[in-house]
């Protein structure tokens, strides 16, 4: 529940032959001579584990900061666990090698120097790259800047997928593009689609305080000439973003309905919205503009995702307005011209994902917009191109599930465990069906091969548990949800049952501990009336808030870069 809490011992580089550690200090000669017992006394495997990390990459505010309630400020560790490179969530939706923080933020590289404690040539760099450009800018950091930025653009983070093209009253989307011909005419009305993939990070885009950065969508239509047809995400003159530019951000709001600037977390009571795509998920975002009926084609359509550390506002309010720009980083690009007229099939770029994959991401960001008729859609083009992707078969029942169509899941689930017997995502989807349809012996069963594959699964604990308690087998219940809280101790649902289940078997003391922590936890219910205000006072930013909202072609009063 802490922000970072360490013990402090007595300081030690050295051990003896016998492991014993040597207080003090030691000479460098005798590190030389004997750096396995210098690693022994400074090194602990701990060090190289992610759980070192989240003691102050996971943070609270407590209510003796905010005079208001406990509130989780953010949750990286919590999103690496349950990402795809932890190896510890069956529930993802691709796979992936286990990567630890340490792994992406101290990456080993050659030695230019002398160092003992070099590895074939080679040292885990104590950069840690991540997203800090400012600092690097601020102090003239070349080097450090140089290798942050190489770090934002190598890494194949993203994916961008200009995916189709809805033409204003047709009943469907062409798509995907490149892969289908489709017409184009001028004077026509059109909505582009693009999905933005979360690939290879191991926590939210963005992380943290999220608030503070600033890392939007731009997307641009230019004519034959490069005359610009729509823009949206453009940086204004004086470096501040388009109003109405899709943002992965969020929009922490105060008891009096403002926007909480200038990261005064102590004054945060709501959350008007969070545009974070999660590990390994996708974001659809759309498009309205109008093509000129006197464009001239090809049309150069470009959609990029550009990142500053630190948002323009703040930065004026630091270092007043007159500094020097910040970098702004494109993390990823993707570009297609379409023609007025005929658009045949064309060759993939080579960095493009495969069109099941396509799909697939696109099929993910329906169903986080809660749009499941299309997810459902999307992810029966997966199964055509895919019928062995036992995944595929997953999403369509996860969607039914979602909808709540629980019998509808069934059949998709026995066609992915005849692909993939004991497939622990398939066998945990088929564990709430069999709850939803009253067969309590089969979901138990269903549940605990989750957990013998999956150990350190948060939801299949949860829903373990649960499981238990519905069937009165109360000390199993506790034990899985006692282990669930040893995985996050934060898990509301096993607060909650555990300050029953302890009361049901005598253990008042800690069923009261348990109570009071589910109660201090717990979002405020009113919580989300402070957003409302500021949502109607911004009507710009209020539809960030709707999961399937588009951005239109123009806004009254709005900057554009043609008025520059």
């Amino acid at each position: 529940m802490g922000n970072g809490s360490f013990v402090l011992g007595i300081p030690a580089v050295m051990t003896d032959e016998d492991g014993n550690r040597i207080p003090g200090e030691v000479p460098d000669q005798d590190i030389k001579l004997h750096p396995d017992r210098h690693s022994r006394a400074v090194m602990k495997d701990f060090y190289r584990s992610p759980e070192f990390c989240a003691a102050c990459h996971k943070a609270n505010l407590p209510d003796t900061l905010n005079s208001y309630k406990w509130i989780r400020a953010f949750t990286t560790y919590d999103e690496w666990q349950n990402s795809k490179f932890s190896k510890r969530n069956p529930l993802v939706f691709y796979q992936a090698s286990y990567t630890t923080c340490q792994s992406c933020h101290m990456m080993r590289e050659a030695v230019t120097l002398r160092e003992d404690g070099a590895k074939n040539g080679r040292l885990a760099s104590h950069r840690w790259p991540a997203g800090n450009t400012a600092v690097p800018f601020y102090y003239g950091f070349e080097e450090q800047l140089k290798k942050t930025i190489e770090f934002l653009q190598s890494g194949g983070y993203l994916n961008i997928d200009l995916f189709a093209i809805r033409k204003q009253g047709a009943p469907s989307f062409e798509g995907p593009l490149g892969s289908v011909p489709f017409q184009l005419a001028a004077g026509q009305n059109v909505q582009m689609m693009v999905v933005i993939q979360s690939k290879n990070i191991g926590h939210s885009l963005v992380p943290e305080v999220r608030d503070l950065y600033e890392t939007r969508v731009e997307f641009s239509v230019c004519d034959a000439a490069g005359e610009e047809i729509y823009h949206s995400g453009f940086l204004k003159p004086d470096g501040m973003i388009d109003e109405r530019a899709h943002s992965f951000t969020n929009r922490p709001v105060n008891l009096d309905g403002e926007f909480v600037d200038n990261h005064k977390v102590w004054t945060i009571h709501s959350m008007a919205y969070d545009n974070t795509i999660q590990s390994g998920r996708s974001a659809l975002i759309r498009y309205d503009f109008q093509i000129p009926k006197d464009a001239k084609g090809p049309l150069t359509a470009t959609a990029r995702v550009n990142y500053r550390h630190l948002r323009q506002s703040y930065l004026n309010n630091v270092l007043g307005e007159d500094h020097p720009a910040y970098p702004v980083i494109e993390l990823a690009s993707r570009t297609r011209q379409l023609n007025l007229g005929d658009n045949p099939v064309s060759k993939p770029e080579p960095h493009d994902n495969p069109d099941w994959m396509r799909w697939n991401n696109l099929g993910i960001a329906y169903l986080d917009q809660l749009q499941y008729a299309e997810a459902l859609d999307a992810f029966t083009q997966v199964v055509k191109l895919r019928p062995d992707y036992e995944d595929g078969h997953i999403n369509i029942a996860l969607t039914y599930i979602e909808w709540e169509k629980y019998s509808s899941a069934r059949a998709s689930l026995d066609k992915a465990l005849d692909l993939s017997p004991n497939n622990a995502r398939a066998l945990y989807y088929m564990g709430i069906v069999e709850r939803r349809t009253a067969h309590p012996d089969a979901e138990i069963a269903d549940f605990q091969l989750v957990v013998e594959q999956y150990p350190q699964s948060r939801d299949a604990r949860r829903e373990l548990g649960i499981s238990y308690y519905q069937q009165h087998e109360y000390q199993e219940a506790i034990r899985q949800f006692e282990a669930l809280q040893a995985i996050d101790p934060d898990d509301l649902a096993a607060h909650y049952n555990l300050s029953i289940l302890y009361r049901r078997i005598g253990q008042k003391e800690k069923a009261a501990q348990q109570a009071a922590l589910f109660s201090l936890k717990q979002v405020d219910p009113g919580a989300p009336t402070y957003s409302l205000g500021f949502l109607r006072n911004h009507p710009e930013l209020s539809i960030e808030s709707v999961p399937w909202h588009t951005h239109t072609d123009s806004a009254a009063g709005a900057a554009h870069p043609s008025d520059r």
